[in-house]
């Protein structure tokens, strides 16, 4: 991933306009009549996005960067027959304030070589 992280702002829009993005929250709610639960959309780009008991399992931004690319690149494609988690709409590139890019992530891994970072 190299410096490709740095610009990230963390804001989560990439992952709010992507049409395969499907991270969420359960929130629980007092309506003074009752608890109510939720699902809320989230994003793994937030600092406590999978925050557990225990603590955050991903503790900086090239971590949480580093993760959503490899889930969208690597660990679906190997669990669903090869389809990637990206269609290619730009809509990430579009709206990013920091104007990363997916292209560039994505010619990063094929430079890499697949190897872990």
């Amino acid at each position: 991933m190299g410096d490709l992280y740095k610009p990230c702002l963390a804001c989560g829009t990439c992952t709010f306009v992507c049409p395969t993005c499907q991270c969420y929250d359960i929130k629980d709610y007092d309506t003074g009549h009752g608890v109510k639960r939720y699902r809320c959309w989230d994003s793994c780009m937030y600092s406590d996005f999978t925050m557990m008991a225990h603590g955050n399992n991903r503790t900086s931004q090239l971590q949480r960067f580093r993760q959503r690319f490899m889930h969208k690149l690597v660990y679906f494609p190997a669990n669903n027959k090869g389809m990637y988690s990206c269609v290619g709409c730009g809509r990430c590139v579009e709206k990013c304030p920091s104007s990363l890019n997916i292209v560039k992530v994505i010619k990063a891994f094929e430079k890499q070589g697949g190897e872990k970072e």
